[in-house]
């Protein structure tokens, strides 16, 4: 938990309500491939039970009250925020169609 504590981040993990895998997964899945990309229409919102929601880092950190922009200072690529936060378990993460490889 050491990169958590660092990062400030141990709130997103700490105080949470109980936690749904299949409800976490899905609404994973149901990020679309371009929610990064600023000139689609899914920039930064996914659909889940045909409901639009808004979803990027700057809600995510005003939910958590982490000041926004700056960054961390820390360069990791998602994989290994997976790993870390399964201990290793998970080798792949659902995705529309099947499981796609981390990294």
């Amino acid at each position: 938990m050491g990169i958590l504590e660092e990062a400030g981040v141990m709130a997103t993990v700490e105080v949470t309500s109980p936690y749904y895998p299949k409800l976490v997964q899905e609404f994973i899945c149901n990020m679309s491939e371009d929610i990064d990309d600023i000139a689609s229409p899914h920039h930064h919102k996914v659909t889940f039970c045909n409901r639009t929601f808004d979803f990027s880092l700057r809600l995510i950190n005003d939910h958590f009250g982490r000041p926004n922009g700056g960054g961390t200072g820390y360069n990791l690529r998602t994989s290994d925020i997976f790993k870390v936060l399964t201990a290793g378990a998970v080798d792949t993460w659902p995705d529309k169609g099947g499981c796609r490889p981390l990294g």
